[in-house]
């Protein structure tokens, strides 16, 4: 039995320094410096441990014991840190710092225990298994429990986290966390159990399955590389909503945006995650229809103003569909810059209103609508207020009588010019409006900076369709005749072309 305990811990201690040199390369990644203190632990538990069995006296087995007390009561600590860097739980960092001052006033008065017997009431030697059997006292088996307390809690962490992460990262999570139940399972029934039963084997060797456990996953799963953690901040910190839903619609994953873009959708929604899709989106809702199918849509968000693309793509497994990964983008900044560009393809820099491309696309919106009159209007001698009083003077005047016109579907066609459609308006009944405007253009004039006033007026020109117009050209080119009749008579006059 002896030979089977010294086998079991030089495995240990090799395996042990395996993976210490294989996560000291890795240090830079979360949990990894914590995974070497842990291994460093379980090395000096176990070496202590082969030298106890080795030693010939009491004297030094009871040296060596105390030494692997260094591994046994800082491991569970470390386990506790590793499990806050794993899971980046960088908040509960104190409580391990408090956790390594416990486990070093432990180790203090295990060495110096002789003196006070606060940890330790007494000492057995057991030949058969060539072990020495300690006889805790109350404090040392407080500060035992303790131990235990800080294992089960970094379960508790481990367990939690598992929920939060990818489906990918989940398998590695699992593995980490079996190990860790078997760390801890093995000291448990070795006191509970085995020690009742005059079964005193080295804790460390209990340790072995966790250790190989950890071995495996880091073969398997490349156990530190960057590329997990890294895609696992990705998907928490990224503005684009993901959602993962399997075969069922159910949504097995989901990050923080995409959450909080469901909550406004569906603010009667309490739990998202595991719900399935069908049963959180109305039937009508386009939603529904991406989460089942590729393709893509876009919503707007009514409350908030804004709006959302979806865009949905198929998951395959070996071949074989096994659910969807949905992702929703912002893209309300994309659309206020569209709403812009078009604006400004549309609308004249000066005065707001239509340009002239924007104004012969409006006929064709409105030539349905018979009668369509058309103004054609012109600023009386605007080079003249150029030239006497400047071309900003004359933007003004411009800009002044455009306002005008906000009401109308107005356009400037150019320089001084103006067009304004009038749907199911004849051109007797446009007559009016026109009339109406030129008389608030000749009441209205412009005030200088040095209190003077501009009074200025304008010509009008009027067709409808009704005069045999069948085209956007044919009806600018009537208004545009009867506008200049205008300016030929007298100029501040609204002149009827007629045929």
């Amino acid at each position: 039995m002896l030979f089977i305990q010294l086998f079991l811990l030089i495995t240990s201690v090799l395996l042990l320094v395996y993976i210490a040199v294989y996560a000291f390369t890795y240090r830079r990644v979360p949990g990894a410096t914590a995974v070497v203190m842990l291994m460093v632990s379980g090395i000096i538990w176990s070496t202590g441990a082969f030298l106890e069995l080795m030693s010939g006296t009491f004297e030094v087995m009871l040296f060596w014991r105390n030494i692997q007390q260094i591994g046994a009561f800082s491991g569970p600590y470390i386990l506790f840190l590793f499990a806050v860097e794993y899971t980046g739980r960088q908040r509960l960092r104190p409580v391990a710092a408090a956790g390594f001052v416990i486990a070093s006033l432990a180790v203090l008065l295990i060495f110096t225990n002789e003196y006070h017997h606060i940890m330790r009431s007494g000492y057995e030697l057991d030949g058969s298994w060539g072990t020495l059997v300690v006889i805790r006292s109350t404090f040392g088996s407080i500060l035992v429990g303790l131990n235990y307390i800080a294992g089960l809690s970094s379960l508790l962490l481990m367990g939690s986290h598992i929920r939060r992460v990818s489906a990918e990262e989940r398998s590695r999570v699992r593995l980490v966390l079996i190990s860790m139940v078997l760390t801890l399972v093995g000291p448990f029934l070795k006191t509970a159990v085995f020690s009742d039963l005059g079964i005193h084997i080295s804790i460390s060797v209990y340790y072995l399955p966790g250790a190989l456990l950890i071995f495996y996953a880091m073969r398997k799963y490349d156990f530190f590389n960057i590329y997990p953690v890294a895609r696992d901040t990705v998907f928490q910190v990224l503005r684009q909503g993901i959602m993962v839903l399997d075969w069922e619609s159910r949504i097995v994953d989901i990050n923080p945006s995409a959450e909080a873009l469901l909550g406004q959708l569906f603010p009667e929604i309490e739990q998202i995650r595991n719900k399935s899709v069908i049963d959180l989106i109305p039937e009508d809702n386009r939603l529904l229809q991406i989460c089942s199918e590729e393709g893509d849509a876009e919503i707007k968000v009514l409350e908030t103003g804004r709006h959302y693309l979806f865009q949905s793509h198929r998951i395959y497994r070996k071949g074989i569909p096994g659910g969807m990964v949905v992702i929703a983008q912002d893209i309300t900044q994309l659309k206020r810059q569209e709403l812009d560009l078009r604006r400004l393809s549309e609308t004249d820099s000066l005065t707001g209103l239509y340009n002239r491309r924007k104004f012969q696309a409006t006929y064709e919106s409105l030539c349905h609508r018979r009668p369509l009159s058309l103004l054609m209007i012109d600023i009386d001698r605007f080079k003249q207020i150029n030239d006497t009083y400047g071309h900003s003077i004359g933007d003004q005047v411009i800009k002044g009588f455009a306002d005008l016109l906000q009401s109308y579907e107005a356009a400037r066609l150019g320089g001084e010019e103006f067009g304004l459609f009038l749907p199911d308006i004849d051109r007797l009944s446009a007559y009016g409006v026109a009339e109406k405007l030129r008389t608030q253009v000749e009441a209205q004039g412009i005030t200088l900076p040095d209190g003077r006033t501009i009074a200025y007026t304008s010509s009008i020109g009027i067709t409808d369709t009704n005069l045999g117009g069948s085209s956007y050209d044919q009806l600018l080119h009537q208004a545009d005749t009867a506008m200049y009749q205008a300016k030929q008579r007298s100029r501040n006059t609204t002149v009827i072309y007629e045929t």
